[in-house]
């Protein structure tokens, strides 16, 4: 009676999507179908096909959660399926434990995920065939022979992050994929050896301008309706520009300053390359996304802006009984209750407190008069400084260069100092850089700021003309935070009250104010005559018109 042919099983697995996208997968296909040939051994239905084939194609091998791989293994701890064999191309290709992400609970389950493949696999005796032969899960060697490849892998890693992190520095983009839209790769320097970087392009860095124009002017729908009438093709290259196409490219806009920050294992790298965005737009397309993140018609003030000075967000919640809103601080126990909220209060008493806040706020930005006039750069004398530095180092250079070719020096002498001072000119380089970019941040949050401060008199004006609007009360309170939030504090016993924290404004620090108190003695720089002057209600005449922007979040 002759022996029964062994059966098997092939499993192949690339881990990313550009290896699918590149086929790198038809490798391991091909190794196998030799090696089962080879080998002689006959394939069990079984698999999406029932042809014996398991296939991950870019998918990660750190875990086994959303891979085929995980259903085999499954059906084998079943008894649904026994094979013999299983043909692996290599033991990283079934699991590779995770020992450099910074997710502690993923390490964890990497590690649960590759001794439960090796105990499934060598409980039912099931061997792994890969390029250099037969592998026993119950053996040592196999043991030694999974940890070097993982510790292979590792190094790969190493070397390629080293790698990317050296391009980087040499202000190249390190990563593969399609630039931003607008964007398009250019050599550095004219030659593709020297690696790319991101260039406008010749037909869409015009057409991204126009686009965020329009998105500035009436929201995502507007631009993709105007862009798709104008018959521009998407950033994918279809014919039709959604809502949801445009909201892509807003994700990543800060990117269109003319810079890109990437972190590779600790370090920071910044890329530079010509801007497709000035300050003024970018503040406004800013302006435009903060405001989508609110409701579009919310009936309180506070919605959106405030958070309890325990860190959760005061939520607005309407009696049942008395039909009367109330802000609740959102704070719940470990079982979800509310046993460990920090109180409430009505909305229309806190409303009144906050918007007292607003208006003495307004009134000492307007009194602040360096606040409200300063244009000085703040950074400029350390530019100047550090540029001067620069050029005193690229002067030296100089020297040496001429002395070389005056015979002076000779060649030894010339790298060796050559590449001491280019040490120091690339440290000086990076701290110019340093400076600019926080001179950029500088001027954008000053721009936020005079924004403000230019509608501040308008606001003002309106108030002694009569009440403002709920809809211009959160437009002004959304101008005064810029994007922070006003902090709540709930005070219970005999003297209950609360106090409302603003956040700094220019030069202006951070302001707590006492619901209980008037505000005139906690703020400083304004009077009670200042104040009572904003609220009396006469019959003027606007000398300017006031600016459209009392829209609702």
């Amino acid at each position: 009676m002759g022996k029964a042919q062994a059966t098997a099983i092939i499993y192949c697995r690339t881990s990313t999507k550009s290896q699918r996208d590149e086929k790198t997968i038809d490798a391991q296909v091909a190794w196998a179908k030799d090696a089962t040939k080879r080998d002689g051994v006959k394939l069990i239905p079984y698999g999406p096909k029932n042809d014996g084939w398991v296939i991950d194609n870019g998918v990660s091998g750190s875990l086994l959660d959303g891979r085929e791989f995980q259903r085999l293994i499954d059906a084998v701890e079943g008894g649904r399926v026994r094979p013999d064999y299983l043909y692996a191309y290599s033991l990283s290709r079934l699991a590779r434990q995770d020992r450099t992400s910074n997710d502690k609970a993923k390490r964890i389950k990497s590690r649960i995920d590759a001794a439960c493949i090796v105990g499934v696999l060598g409980a039912y005796g099931i061997k792994v065939r890969d390029e250099s032969g037969t592998n026993d899960p119950n053996t040592i060697a196999y043991d030694v022979k999974e940890s070097v490849s993982t510790e292979e892998f590792r190094g790969i890693r190493d070397k390629t992050m080293r790698g990317k992190a050296r391009v980087l520095g040499k202000n190249v983009i390190a990563t593969g994929g399609r630039p931003p839209y607008g964007y398009a790769r250019v050599p550095v320097n004219g030659d593709r050896k020297n690696g790319t970087t991101y260039g406008p392009h010749p037909v869409d860095a015009g057409r991204f301008k126009q686009l965020m124009d329009w998105y500035v002017a009436g929201g995502v729908c507007n631009a993709a309706r105007k862009a798709t009438a104008a018959k521009w093709l998407s950033p994918r290259g279809a014919k039709t520009w959604y809502p949801s196409t445009v909201q892509q490219i807003l994700k990543n806009i800060r990117v269109y300053l003319g810079e890109a920050t990437r972190s590779i294992d600790g370090r920071t790298f910044s890329v530079t390359y010509p801007p497709l965005l000035d300050l003024k737009t970018y503040a406004a397309i800013t302006r435009r996304l903060k405001e989508r993140t609110l409701k579009h018609r919310t009936t309180l003030l506070s919605t959106g802006f405030t958070d309890c000075a325990c860190g959760s967000h005061i939520h607005g919640h309407r009696s049942q009984t008395t039909r009367r809103f109330f802000l609740v601080c959102g704070r719940r126990g470990p079982d979800g209750s509310r046993r460990e909220s920090c109180g409430s209060v009505r909305e229309d008493m806190l409303a009144s407190k906050l918007w007292e806040a607003v208006v003495a706020r307004l009134v000492q930005i307007r009194e602040h008069e360096k606040v409200v006039t300063s244009s000085n750069d703040p950074y400029a004398p350390q530019l100047d400084a550090a540029r001067g530095r620069l050029g005193d180092v690229q002067e030296q250079i100089d020297r040496i260069v001429a002395l070389y070719a005056e015979g002076t020096i000779d060649k030894t002498a010339l790298d060796r100092n050559s590449e001491k001072i280019r040490g120091q000119k690339a440290a000086l380089q990076a701290d110019v850089e340093r400076l600019e970019r926080a001179r950029d941040a500088h001027a954008r949050k000053k721009l936020g700021e005079e924004s403000v401060q230019a509608r501040v008199q308008t606001v003002l004006r309106k108030l002694k003309r009569g009440r403002v609007p709920l809809e211009g009360q959160r437009q002004v309170l959304r101008d005064l935070l810029q994007g922070e939030r006003v902090i709540v504090t709930w005070k219970t016993g005999r003297e209950a009250h609360l106090t409302v924290t603003l956040p700094a404004f220019g030069d202006l620090p951070p302001v707590t104010l006492r619901t209980d108190c008037d505000v005139t003695t906690q703020l400083h720089g304004i009077s009670r005559d200042a104040l009572d002057e904003v609220y009396q209600t006469e019959d003027v005449a606007e000398d300017v018109e006031p600016q459209n922007d009392a829209r609702t979040a």
